[in-house]
């Protein structure tokens, strides 16, 4: 439970930190369809970060976190870009979703993996 406050806080500060940024428009209000894109950016990212910490066997626990963190931003998606995104956002998003769906399963590959040590 730690670890997915400490994941959701990390993301929700680097979210208000990158959303003024990224989604700013000329009246300072937000773009809806690219904040929705920085969101997926970010939580996609932070799956990805999980999964690389939870490689270590020593943060073995953190691993488990990242198909909820996945399915997580999938309902996500599924919720916010019907409303709100436009086909450019959403290309970018779902590009964003489609590394943090092919990544993490392979830095947990290498996890039961030990090489041996070549021979002369």
């Amino acid at each position: 439970m730690i670890i997915l406050i400490l994941a959701s806080t990390a993301a929700g500060y680097v979210i208000g930190f990158l959303a003024p940024v990224a989604a700013a428009l000329a009246d300072r209000s937000v773009d809806a369809g690219i904040l929705a894109t920085v969101r997926t950016a970010v939580l996609a990212a932070g799956t990805i970060i999980v999964a690389w910490v939870g490689r270590h066997a020593r943060f073995r626990e953190w691993g488990w976190l990242v198909h909820p963190l996945l399915i997580g931003i999938g309902v996500k998606m599924v919720s916010e870009y019907i409303k709100h995104s436009r086909p450019a956002t959403s290309f970018i998003a779902m590009a964003f979703f489609g590394a943090a769906l092919i990544l993490p399963p392979r830095l947990r590959r290498g996890l039961g993996k030990v090489s041996a040590p070549a021979t002369a």
